[in-house]
């Protein structure tokens, strides 16, 4: 039996102005806007160097370094949490689509996969945003709206790192390999190293790896890429409370 109200109800959003976005602070994101994102915040670190940590741009250490399954961690990790670049791009028109998919802002799982392994790297990239935290966030430095007719990149050069000591980054190999960790992408990405496609994944809530060991020199610094598509509450994939349209207890 067809669930009228159900299926009303489940119609994609009509996009809204892209009007700022108010923020409600915690303690907690006051101190990480006050070290990270503020003037005021300097040279500082949110979290104190200690021997052996890698560092970012500044003298800073990643902003939360530790490690997400502490029961799995390992001396040869490196956190690539911190500044990455962004770039916000619409997604090409493909001629070959049919007439209703020129029109639509919403594509399919199929259509997003293709429009992330087949867009290219932007040239120039908006501005800084401070991974983890979502674009919307006021605490990623960006607060801005993605919408479904968009694509989001990332971006950051990863410099020579000592994974376990100098001897063993030198030597990946068969029985050594250096492998990207993503705990969550939301909602469709590819991931490039290089300017090459080095994998791609659906699903927002499900951590995946990239074996990246054949894409770089371990000698030489590499760039990650990273090509994100996420209709929000438009498509009919998994997805918290996140909504274009806020409303009710969530809206501010």
């Amino acid at each position: 039996m067809l669930d009228v109200k159900r299926v009303l109800k489940a119609a994609p959003t009509k996009m809204r102005s892209r009007e700022p976005l108010q923020q409600l602070w915690t303690p907690w994101g006051e101190r990480i806007d006050h070290e990270w994102l503020s003037a005021r915040a300097g040279n500082k670190a949110f979290n104190p160097a200690e021997e052996g940590e890698r560092t970012l741009d500044e003298g800073r250490t990643p902003i939360l370094g530790e490690h997400p399954r502490p029961t799995m961690v390992r001396d040869n990790c490196t956190m690539l949490n911190g500044w990455w670049d962004y770039a916000i791009a619409s997604i090409p028109e493909d001629e070959t689509a049919p007439k209703w998919r020129k029109t639509a802002a919403m594509l399919t799982r199929d259509e997003a996969v293709r429009a992330v392994k087949e867009t290219a790297i932007p040239q120039t990239f908006d501005g800084k945003i401070l991974v983890p935290f979502s674009p919307e966030s006021a605490l990623s430095g960006v607060h801005q709206t993605i919408y479904p007719d968009n694509l989001l990149w990332y971006r950051t050069v990863v410099h020579p790192v000592t994974l376990g000591g100098e001897e063993t980054v030198r030597q990946i190999g068969d029985a050594n390999r250096l492998i990207l960790h993503f705990e969550a992408v939301d909602y469709v990405c590819a991931c490039y190293v290089n300017g090459q496609l080095a994998g791609t994944h659906v699903g927002g809530y499900l951590p995946f790896d990239v074996d990246i060991s054949a894409f770089i020199d371990p000698d030489d610094a590499f760039e990650i890429a990273l090509c994100v598509y996420d209709p929000n509450d438009s498509g009919t994939q998994l997805r918290g409370k996140q909504k274009i349209e806020r409303e009710g207890i969530w809206y501010t």
